[in-house]
């Protein structure tokens, strides 16, 4: 979002000029559950120009955890977190099959303000029924939590029209400080109500603010829940729902944006569908699982039925916004890997990537920021690059984990688009780092259309 266009909400409003990406990852390790980050990519090039850059291509300025949290179930496994204006909710989690004693603990809702995170995280207005493996999202300035499994959900609420629900599906909202039961989704094609095999894992795509679509490629299930009636439509069985849809999407003016390609499912899923990852004209070439983000729209949204029978989502019509090279150093480690796609407002995207290193103690996180830029003598657009970064954390504890949570806050520097900053090259001679910023073609880009 561009300065003065921040997204106003219980915590106040983001003006700040420059991007703030924050990371909340889950370790694998006994002393610390979780940790948070504030990553802050300088905003001009004469900051840039001055960080350098170890062999492996990383900031040498380490990025510390801003947050720790001791295993002491102040965050479950597998939570969820939602941003919505400045604050970030935390809620739900433990794995399935994992028994907790304290149902205080399991119904518990965390909030980080961003103005202010040196408050820590604090705690807002309980769950009415806990959450497994929860999908989380935001839509109208709400909270929404969707759990995984009905059978923890073991008591009955009864809902303003009569009808029965389980407490799987809830909505908060900031302004009445409190949790409000909605209806539960239809069960899938006959499945039994412990949704064994589902696994919403943040799945959720919010369109035009009304329909959100809710899935999971393996099994197919994909369900839509209408904002404006409060209510779930028809289960689709169909597998094509997947290519739009490949563990939540973004839907920005009517048009839907994912990560595609090999690495892009999200933890807690199934990642043996690999053909899901491919969309129908490409299933054939199964060793070509090119990372790319694609575009598809713009998208009818006055039906979601005939949403999903428009032309531009058949395969042929998908839109290449650019293609995305992993680093070398991704191949040396054999670690666990996480990308996200974040909206930064207007035509500015982000691309995030988070992966263990070869060293027990540290992570790697890569950022690059996208402007969406039209194509000469063309209707399409393609992404052109305006900044990259890669940054090392460091940490006192073991750094593995590969279940993590991102959002962004702030907005898109000025500086980035009239002159972009592009990834540093470094030469190792004699133990001297040397950095060098690429020259940018304006005309090109780093893309292809």
């Amino acid at each position: 979002m561009r300065k003065g266009e921040g997204e106003l909400g219980f915590g106040g409003t983001v003006e700040e000029e420059g991007i703030k990406i924050w990371l909340m990852v889950e370790h694998l390790c006994g002393e610390i559950s979780h940790s948070i980050y504030r990553i802050e990519p300088p905003t001009d090039a004469a900051d840039y120009e001055e960080k350098q850059i170890d062999s492996d291509g990383l900031m040498i300025d380490l990025v510390s955890p801003l947050i720790t949290i001791g295993n002491e179930f102040e965050l479950l496994e597998h939570c969820a977190m939602v941003k919505v204006g400045s604050l970030m909710y935390f809620f739900g989690g433990v794995s399935i099959g994992r028994v907790l004693s304290n149902d205080q603990v399991k119904l518990c809702v965390r909030i980080l303000d961003i103005e202010h995170p040196e408050l820590g995280l604090y705690s807002a207005p309980s769950l009415n029924a806990p959450k497994e493996r929860p999908c989380g999202f935001s839509a109208r300035g709400m909270v929404y939590a969707l759990g995984s499994r009905l059978d923890v959900c073991n008591s009955k609420f009864f809902l303003d029209d009569g009808s029965v629900a389980t407490g799987i599906f809830e909505r908060y909202d900031p302004k009445a400080h409190k949790w409000q039961v909605l209806p539960d989704p239809p069960l899938p094609f006959g499945k039994t109500p412990r949704f064994d095999e589902i696994t919403w894992c943040d799945s959720a795509t919010v369109i035009a603010d009304r329909y959100v679509f809710v899935g999971n490629p393996v099994p197919e299930l994909y369900v839509i829940f209408d904002l404006d009636v409060g209510k779930w439509g028809t289960p689709f069985p169909e597998s094509f729902i997947s290519s739009h849809f490949p563990y939540g999407s973004l839907c920005v003016d009517n048009s839907l944006y994912c990560l595609t390609g090999f690495g892009t499912y999200k933890y807690g899923t199934q990642e043996e569908a690999k053909s899901n990852w491919l969309d129908e004209d490409e299933q054939e070439y199964e060793e070509d699982y090119r990372l790319q983000i694609i575009k598809r729209g713009p998208l009818y949204v006055e039906d979601p039925n005939r949403l999903l029978e428009s032309h531009c989502l058949r395969p042929e019509n998908k839109q290449l916004m650019t293609r995305l090279e992993p680093p070398d150093l991704l191949d040396e480690c054999n670690s666990y890997e996480w990308r996200e796609l974040l909206h930064l407002g207007g035509p500015f995207f982000c691309n995030i990537l988070t992966s263990e290193l070869g060293e027990t103690f540290c992570r790697g996180v890569w950022i690059d920021v996208f402007e969406e830029v039209k194509i000469p003598a063309s209707k399409s657009t393609h992404f052109r690059t305006l900044a990259s970064f890669s940054y090392k954390i460091r940490t006192p504890f073991h750094n593995s984990g590969f279940y993590v949570r991102c959002c962004a806050f702030g907005s898109v520097p000025d500086s980035w688009v009239k002159e972009p900053l592009k990834k540093k090259q470094v030469a190792v001679e004699k133990k001297t780092f040397k950095a060098e910023q690429i020259p940018h073609d304006h005309a090109s880009g780093s893309t292809t259309p």
